[in-house]
This record gives structure tokens, sequence and C-alpha cells, in this order.
């Protein structure tokens, strides 16, 4: 038994081919995509935005509107605040929709069908 144990370390040691351990590269950080979606028959809304990478954006804009982000994966804390700045226009109901997706799935939604209306949506993703 002794020989062979011997015969296994002179084999490893006759070859001279020395592994080098490898080095410890991380994974690439995985990311989620957040898009922030806002759709209605209003002409004009205030949009206010908040996610963990650039804190809270605010924009006044017509609609439909999107923002995406792309945040690096883990528990984060998402919110949208939408405001009409006047009432609606066209015919048929006031409609006002909010949306907050994670990866193309939805996470929070908010409907308005008042006159002019005032809609918010946040919570913790993971």
């Amino acid at each position: 038994m002794l020989a062979v144990v011997l015969g296994i370390v002179a084999c490893s040691v006759k070859s001279g081919v020395e592994i080098a351990p490898f080095p410890s590269i991380p994974p690439p950080p995985k990311s989620d995509i957040v898009e922030f979606r806002v759709i209605g028959n209003f002409p004009t809304v205030q949009v206010r935005y908040r996610t963990p990478l650039d804190g809270t954006t605010q924009v006044t804009t017509g609609l439909p509107w999107s923002a995406t982000v792309k945040l690096v994966k883990g528990p984060m804390f998402l919110s949208v605040d939408v405001m009409a700045m006047s009432e609606s226009v066209g015919a048929g109901a006031p409609f006002l929709q909010v949306q907050i997706f994670v990866n193309g799935v939805l996470f929070r939604e908010a409907n308005s069908s008042e006159k002019v209306p005032m809609l918010s949506v946040s919570g913790q993703h993971r």
C-alpha cells in the first residue's frame, strides 16, 4: 500500500507541472430591469419616481410615458407618483393608469377615472 502512495506522489512530482489555483473571480452582478409606465387621456402630467440608484426624479410630460432603469438585483424600494396637470381630453371618461414592472412582470398598478387624478404606487421588491 505504501508503494501505491509513493507511486502516486512520484507521478505528480515527476511530471513537473504545477497547477496554480484559479483566481477567485466574482460572477458579474445580476440585474433587475425596472420600468415605470403611465398611460391615460390627459395632455400633461407630472411624474415623480424613485429608485435606489437615482433617488427621486421628476418630469412633466405628455402621455404615454415610460422610463426604464437597470438596477443591481436585490431588495429595493420603488415608487411612482403621477398628478394630472389639467382635465382629460378627448371623448369618454377621464382615465389614468400608472404601473411598475420588474423584469417584465407587473409589480404595482393603480388606475383612476377622476376628473383631475393623483395616483401613487410603491413597494419593497424582494
